[in-house]
This record gives structure tokens, C-alpha cells and sequence, in this order.
């Protein structure tokens, strides 16, 4: 099959047209964030091929369309930089060792992903409208003025609202078809679903009464449309748990489980509850398992580390997976809750191991979220501080300040007297 070449932007893809579907070989540019098109001569972006995106040093961040399938072997492996990477929240099937050596990545976000029904192909016009997540059509952020058109559209709708109010008034929700100009009413009958946000328009059995009112979201509400054309119940408000973006990419960079990569699962308590086992195995091998004593022949052939050394860098990576899941709570179980800030306490500054200590000062000297859990499990002592602040220096003053008001009285201060109580 013979290789084309297509430039868009600053990149050029090279690319080959398998069953009327587009092929990502490789990628060519400096641009450090990419958004890989959706079409390629008219056809589908659906795979991204094997080491298509091999040790890319400068690239940042990715966004890979909604018509991606596929992704293939050590597609993005050894992007040293890589930090995100936005992809559709779908079943997409990956090769082996997609990311291996990626150990910047810190998210992996998933964007609401439903099949789009031909009638209704439009997306956004723009940013102050949200894609309909089931057939993409705009939802603005509006007065209501116009219903579902129950009789164009799909009688199982979906629309995620993600956080698009902050803080203000509140707005009501248009969801259409097309456009106002083509859709300007409101529901006619009972049997038409009035505005999706605050159920207005309409009082008959097909609505919902009451209106969410002021305050913002909490950007997992999900409503679902059911049979609205033919009158059911309508409007029913349900949780839908997002997952976290750090732990998605935690599963595989740090927690080396490509299996979590099942997009439509992620964030499900079945899903947490496998992320957790992985992470209690982990948690719980011995830290020296694994290593093994190479011989130094001479100094250009050591390729090995001492038993010390390598012990303390499993504790680290031990460590760094206790902050994340702490920092990301969700199901997590009191159990594993307590067995994880118990780690982190006994590596602290001043115990049996420091490595706790290390990976906060050395790698989230600028992350409060950090240093505040470190501080809210007990981490900082009145033995320890001074040592804490020694280590710290001129070198992150705002972790330092946080620390300072621990010991003193009022505010943040009467705090070692608050853990004692």
C-alpha cells in the first residue's frame, strides 16, 4: 500500500486509505500540542498506526478525533514529554505498550462519545455551545425557547451538561436538531420533551416539573430523554461518575495495567475496584523483589544500581500511586484509605525511609494539593518540621509559608495541638 502525505498545519501525516478508512503512519513537525483530523480525503481518521508517534520529544499534548478505533504498538512510546492526551470515551482497541516510556503523562481524558445518528450531524458552532454527547447536535447555554424535536431526533437522547455554568444565574439548556432558525418552539404537546435544563414549557405527563436554579453543576449530571415521542417518562435525572483523568493515566504509566484501558468501563466502581487490586498488589511486594546484583566490569558497562538504590526508587513509585489515589478518592475504601496514608506517614521526614518527603519536595514542591494532604495525614510533625523547612530553603516560598502557619497559634496554626486531640 503505498504512503501519501497530507499537511495539515504545522504537521504533515503520513498516511495510507485502508477500506475507505484513514491510517496514521507518522507524523512529522514541532508543533508541541497536535489535534489529529478527523478526515483525510474524506475518510475517516480510524487508526493510528504502530510508532505512527514514536519518541516525539517535543510533543506535549494530543487530541485524537472521534473517529478513532485503533491505536497501535508503541504508538506514542517514548514521548518523553508527553503530559495529556484527549481521546473519545468509546471502546478504541490498543497494541502493546502504547505508552511505554511516557512517564510525564499525568491525564488521559475522556470526552462524552455517542454514535451520531445521520439526521443530526452537527457539531458546535461555538465554544459558548456544548455537542448533544449522544448526536452531537448544539446545546447552548441560553433562555429556553426551544424543545426537543421529538419527531426529527432519536427517542433515547443523551445529553451530558458538563460544567458550563460557573457560579451564575441559571440558564436554560436548548437542545435541538439543527438550528433555532429550524426549530424556534417549544414543545407542542405533552408527548414533546420541553427545555432539557429546567423543564420548562411544558406540564403534561411527558415533563418533568422543577428547575435546578442557580449555583453551577457538578459536571457528572447526565439526563437522559427516554421515549419522547411516545410520552414516557422524560427528563429523569441520573449520577454519572467521570473518571479522573490522573487515574486513567496512572493505570498505565505507573500502575503498568494496559487492561484499564477499557474506555466505556473507566471510572465505574468495577472499574476503581480493579484499579485498586492492582494498586494493593503493588503496594503490598516486598521492595527489594526484582532486583538483581550485576557484576561492574568497568564504568562504561554498568548498567545495574545497588540494592539501596533501588529500594528506595520502589518505594518512590509506591509512593507517588498513594498520592494520586488520595488525591482522587472516589470509592475508594476506608481500608485502603488508611493503608495508604499509613505508607506515606512511614516514609515521611525523619522515619524509617524519607521517600514520601523526597517525591513531594522534589517533584510537587508547587502543587498545594500535595502538600496540603501531606500535612492533613499527619505527615508534618513538630519533630519534623524543622528538618521539612531545612530541606525546603528559598526554594518553593509557598509550600514553606503553608508550613510555617502549621505551628502557629489561630488560623492553620494550633494544628500539631488539633492532631494530638
Amino acid at each position: 500500500m503505498r504512503q501519501k502525505r497530507f499537511e495539515n498545519g504545522k504537521e504533515i501525516y503520513d498516511y495510507e486509505i485502508k477500506a475507505g478508512k484513514a491510517h496514521v503512519t507518522g507524523v512529522e513537525g514541532q508543533a508541541s500540542r497536535i489535534e489529529v483530523p478527523e478526515r483525510i480525503e474524506g475518510c475517516p481518521v480510524a487508526v493510528i498506526e504502530r510508532k505512527a508517534f514514536l519518541s516525539r520529544k517535543n510533543l506535549h499534548a494530543v487530541t485524537l478525533p472521534d473517529t478513532t478505533e485503533e491505536i497501535g504498538d508503541w504508538a506514542f512510546a517514548h514521548c518523553d514529554n508527553l503530559r495529556e492526551i484527549s481521546l473519545p470515551g468509546k471502546d478504541i482497541r490498543f497494541g502493546r505498550a502504547v505508552f511505554k516510556n511516557c512517564g510525564k503523562l499525568k491525564r488521559i481524558m475522556l470526552r462524552p462519545y455517542y454514535e451520531s445518528p445521520a439526521i443530526c450531524p452537527r457539531k458546535p458552532r461555538s465554544q459558548n455551545e456544548l455537542p448533544c454527547s449522544f448526536c452531537k447536535t448544539a446545546v447552548r447555554q441560553t433562555a429556553c425557547s426551544c424543545g426537543l424535536c421529538a419527531s426529527q431526533c432519536v427517542r433515547r437522547h443523551t445529553v451530558n451538561l458538563q460544567t458550563f455554568m460557573h457560579g451564575g444565574a441559571a440558564g436554560c439548556m436548548e437542545v435541538y436538531c439543527e438550528s433555532p432558525a429550524t426549530c424556534p418552539r417549544k414543545p407542542r404537546s405533552q408527548n414533546e420533551l420541553p427545555c432539557s435544563f429546567c423543564r420548562t414549557g411544558n406540564s403534561g405527563e411527558g415533563a418533568v416539573s422543577g428547575c435546578f436554579g442557580g449555583g453551577e453543576t457538578d459536571g457528572n449530571t447526565t439526563v437522559q430523554i427516554q421515549d419522547a415521542v411516545s410520552g414516557g417518562r422524560a427528563g429523569e435525572l441520573t449520577e454519572q461518575t467521570d473518571v479522573s483523568p490522573e487515574l486513567l493515566a496512572a493505570a498505565v504509566t505507573m500502575l503498568d495495567a494496559y487492561y484499564l484501558l477499557d474506555l466505556p468501563a473507566a471510572g465505574s466502581r468495577e472499574w476503581l475496584g480493579k484499579w485498586d487490586s492492582r494498586l494493593r498488589s503493588l503496594l503490598r511486594t516486598a521492595d527489594q523483589e526484582g532486583y538483581i546484583s550485576q557484576s561492574v566490569y568497568g564504568e562504561e558497562d554498568y548498567i545495574g544500581t545497588d540494592l539501596e538504590e533501588y529500594v528506595s526508587a520502589r518505594r518512590k513509585e509506591k509512593v507517588r500511586l498513594a498520592f494520586v489515589r488520595l488525591l482522587h478518592p472516589h470509592a475508594l475504601s476506608p481500608e485502603l484509605k488508611e493503608e495508604l496514608e499509613g505508607y506515606l506517614r512511614r516514609l515521611t521526614k525523619g522515619r524509617e525511609g524519607e521517600e514520601a518527603w523526597q517525591v513531594l519536595w522534589q517533584e510537587h514542591g508547587e502543587d498545594r494539593e500535595y502538600y496540603s494532604l501531606f500535612a492533613d495525614i499527619s505527615c508534618v510533625t513538630e519533630e519534623n518540621l524543622e528538618g521539612i523547612l531545612a530541606d525546603i530553603g528559598e526554594e518553593y516560598p509557598e509550600m514553606k509559608a503553608f508550613f510555617l502557619t502549621l505551628d502557629k497559634p489561630g488560623g492553620d496554626g494550633d494544628f500539631f495541638a488539633g492532631l494530638e486531640l
